[in-house]
């Protein structure tokens, strides 16, 4: 597919950050998208006429199916709403909870505020000995899918709990259903471009920070790496302004990235762990502080109290609720 895409129109180039996209973007001219996956592929366009000229000569080379506007990919459902200026896009995986619930015998379950407990810490089972012989893996995996798709306010629940994969006992089972009663008792959230998340991560740094301020530094680089591949992306059919802003929670981390602190303490942090630092020089990002307390990142690291985790979860995606079920 992507062969016959290469050579279809020379007018229709690959794009150099993502090579399973193809794309012509001519504001107010027109504007294609041609994105695959497997033996799936989107086509987003302004033209019509373009629309079904591809059809007719793509089904030539692979007999296919133009499903119409796309209501489901790869088990995500979309749902489209025009609010006036702009239209939004929601994605859910309903049919995916609905599917767990009942394969865990959790359709008639209480729901639960939160995924996880506030401040809980676990420690793994007895390596000697056997775990609780539920099927932990399998539904950590299905939860894991589902945050990565869908729905980020799982994420660091999931990502703490898969720890215990090969050594857990009913408690942190139990745990693990909190995460199902959780989804019980919500439904997806409301993804955009413009002024909305388009990006999410939750995981354990790879290096051993020797302070707050280092692990800080680590994070703020990690993030304008995500930042600079989305420059690069956007940048290929659209101008981007720069600089962009990162926000950090951590007043010495802060100043390492603004390259205003080097002193002793500091000489050991590496040059991966400088990125930030390199692209403050180079104008692509400027460090803003903002407390703790208004860090939208803390959604994705933190095990909050429930009304803390609402708020964040409210802003950070836009959140509707409702009840599955």
């Amino acid at each position: 597919m992507k062969r016959w895409l290469l050579s279809y129109d020379d007018k229709l180039p690959v794009s150099n950050i993502d090579p399973c996209l193809f794309y012509i973007f001519i504001p107010s001219v027109l504007i294609i998208f041609v994105y695959f996956h497997v033996d799936n592929f989107l086509v987003i366009t302004s033209s019509e006429e373009w629309q079904q000229q591809f059809f007719a000569d793509f089904n030539q080379t692979y007999p296919c199916v133009d499903e119409g506007t796309l209501t489901e990919i790869l088990g995500i459902r979309m749902v489209f709403r025009d609010t006036g200026l702009l239209r939004e896009c929601r994605m859910h995986q309903e049919g995916f909870i609905h599917r767990m619930l009942d394969r865990y015998g959790m359709a008639e379950c209480n729901p639960s505020p939160t995924p996880m407990e506030p401040k809980l810490v676990l420690t793994p089972a007895d390596p000697q000995e056997p775990t609780s012989g539920r099927p932990y893996a399998n539904l950590a995996m299905e939860l894991m899918w589902l945050a990565r798709c869908t729905r980020p306010d799982i994420m660091t629940a999931v990502c703490y709990l898969a720890r215990f994969m090969h050594c857990h006992t009913e408690v942190h089972w139990q745990h693990l259903l909190r995460v199902l009663r959780y989804l019980k008792g919500t439904v997806g959230s409301l993804v955009r471009l413009n002024g909305s998340t388009v990006m999410y991560s939750s995981r354990l740094q790879k290096t051993v920070a020797l302070s707050t301020a280092d692990a800080e530094l680590v994070a703020l680089s990690e993030t304008a790496q995500d930042i600079e591949h989305l420059i690069h992306l956007i940048s290929e059919f659209a101008p981007v302004q720069l600089p962009v802003v990162l926000h950090g929670n951590n007043h010495a981390s802060v100043l390492q990235a603004e390259g205003a602190l080097n002193n002793t303490a500091t000489r050991h942090i590496t040059v991966r762990d400088r990125y930030v630092a390199k692209l403050v020089e180079l104008g692509r990002v400027i460090i803003a502080k903002v407390p703790s307390a208004q860090n939208l990142a803390n959604f994705f690291t933190k095990s909050l109290a429930a009304n803390r985790f609402h708020l964040l979860r409210s802003i950070v995606l836009r959140y509707f609720q409702g009840t599955v079920g």
